[in-house]
C-alpha cells in the first residue's frame, strides 16, 4: 500500500511538473491540460474515485493524437534522428516534434498503466 500510494505521489508530482514547465511554450495550453488530464490519474486513483471511464476516455484521446502526430515522429526519422539536447539550428522544428510526440508516449503509456490497476483492482 505505501509503495503504490508513494508511486502514485511520484506519478502526479511528475505531471504536475511537465505542465509547470509548459508555460513558456507557443502552444502552451495544449501541453498543460494534456499533462494535467495525466496528474489527476494517480490523485484520484488515491482517494479511491472510480476513474475507469475517465482513464479509458483519455487513452482513445490520447492514442487518437498519437496517432495525428505520427508525422513527427516519421520527421525526425527522416532526417536522420538529431539530437534532441545538442541539436543544430536546421532541425528545431523536428526536434521539437519528436519532444511532443514521445511526451504524448509517456502519457498514453502513464494513462494505460493505471487503466490496467484499475482493472485489476475491480477484479480483486
Amino acid at each position: 500500500m505505501i509503495i503504490t500510494r508513494t508511486i502514485n505521489i511520484l506519478v502526479l508530482t511528475l505531471f504536475l511538473y511537465c505542465a509547470y514547465v509548459q508555460f513558456n511554450d507557443s502552444d502552451a495550453w495544449k501541453w498543460i491540460l494534456i499533462y494535467l488530464s495525466i496528474a489527476i490519474l494517480p490523485l484520484l486513483y488515491l482517494l479511491n474515485y472510480e476513474i475507469k471511464t475517465y482513464t479509458t476516455l483519455l487513452c482513445i484521446s490520447l492514442a487518437i493524437i498519437l496517432l495525428l502526430n505520427f508525422s513527427s515522429l516519421t520527421d525526425w526519422l527522416a532526417a536522420g534522428k538529431p539530437d534532441f539536447i545538442d541539436y543544430e539550428p536546421t532541425t528545431i522544428d523536428v526536434v521539437e516534434g519528436i519532444r511532443e510526440f514521445l511526451g504524448l508516449v509517456i502519457a498514453f503509456i502513464t494513462s494505460i498503466i493505471y487503466l490496467i490497476f484499475i482493472k485489476k483492482k475491480e477484479r480483486s
